[in-house]
């Protein structure tokens, strides 16, 4: 009986190690993969999506959409890689002669990993529109951060979740300084044009900003979805279109809409001598017939960051003395 008991106990405890080690076995096979599997992690943030953990002073960086580029050259940390390099030169130009040395890492719309890969990035920047889908393959090369540039409904509105982004972008790439200094100068711009908006007697006046549509079909209205859009109520005037569409970033306007808000302020990226503008139905708009217009720069960029914003800014600014105030306070 002793015996029996002892090769029993014995057999249970050879079995109980073997179980053990299979289970050490197994858990040291897994390091691996779970090692690979927190390669390519993706948790959300508050401001999008990111990689658990993310440098605070990185150099080698890949920039995904132009807002993002503009705003690392603005930062002084030219991207190592880029999507769309030749096309920031010819679109946005801010900043541009500092892409130099940045090598193209395919397109916006599809980014070519292969070529990321090849840079060994500290940091992948990509905007959640474009880059959500393949956010884990980004991860999966170097740390990757998603920004949704769109605030949740009652969040914010798009100028100051710009803002935020920007700074946290900042932060990444060890640039606190220098994303002061530029945010300071956004501020001294905002503070002018105020003035200006004041001075004028059209403070909080409602102004749709707006860019025309190919073939004089409409045009396009940037709501408060969009950082100009949402720039208007911050230096003193009021965005005329309120979130209420379902359309990201803007609004299409046509010529109805213009005929239906005849106390509005219209504020256009274009030329003024385009001969959309010698059409009767343009010439026969409330706004026009007041002098409510004003003209910005075509080549304004509205997609930017805090360097394009304050061009923006200014040029709204320098547009102010074309409403014609005497008139607008006629209207009202």
């Amino acid at each position: 009986m002793t015996m029996t008991t002892d090769m029993t106990t014995t057999t249970g405890t050879t079995h109980a190690m073997n179980n053990t080690r299979r289970r050490l076995l197994a858990a040291s096979l897994a390091l691996p993969l779970v090692a690979c599997m927190r390669s390519n992690a993706i948790v959300p943030t508050p401001l999008g999506a990111s990689s658990p953990t993310l440098p605070t002073d990185a150099r080698r960086i890949v920039s995904l959409e132009f807002v993002f580029t503009e705003s690392l050259l603005g930062l002084g940390r030219a991207p190592t890689g880029a999507a769309d390099p030749d096309v920031y030169r010819r679109w946005v130009g801010i900043d541009a002669d500092a892409l130099r040395d940045t090598v193209s890492v395919g397109t916006r719309q599809q980014p070519d990993l292969a070529a990321i890969a090849a840079l060994k990035p500290d940091l992948i920047v990509g905007y959640a529109q474009r880059h959500a889908r393949i956010a884990g393959r980004l991860a999966s090369i170097a740390p990757t951060v998603i920004y949704d540039l769109e605030p949740p409904p009652g969040e914010d509105d798009a100028y100051t979740r710009l803002l935020r982004v920007y700074d946290d972008l900042a932060s990444r790439v060890g640039a606190q300084q220098a994303a002061g200094a530029l945010r300071a100068k956004l501020d001294q711009a905002i503070a002018a044009t105020r003035a200006q908006v004041q001075a004028h007697g059209l403070s909080h006046r409602p102004t749709a900003l707006m860019s025309p549509l190919a073939g004089d079909s409409g045009f396009w209205g940037f709501d408060r979805r969009s950082s100009v859009g949402a720039l208007l109520d911050h230096v003193g005037l009021s965005n005329a279109w309120s979130t209420t569409s379902v359309r990201r970033m803007g609004v299409r306007l046509g010529f109805d809409a213009l005929y239906d808000h005849p106390d509005w302020m219209l504020l256009l990226l274009d030329k003024p001598d385009q001969p959309l503008y010698a059409q009767r139905l343009w010439r026969g708009l409330p706004s026009v017939q007041a002098g409510r217009i004003g003209y910005l720069p075509r080549a304004t960029w509205t997609f930017g960051g805090p360097v394009a914003m304050t061009t923006f800014v200014e040029r709204v600014g320098a547009a102010l003395p074309t409403l014609e105030p005497n008139k607008v306070r006629a209207a009202g």
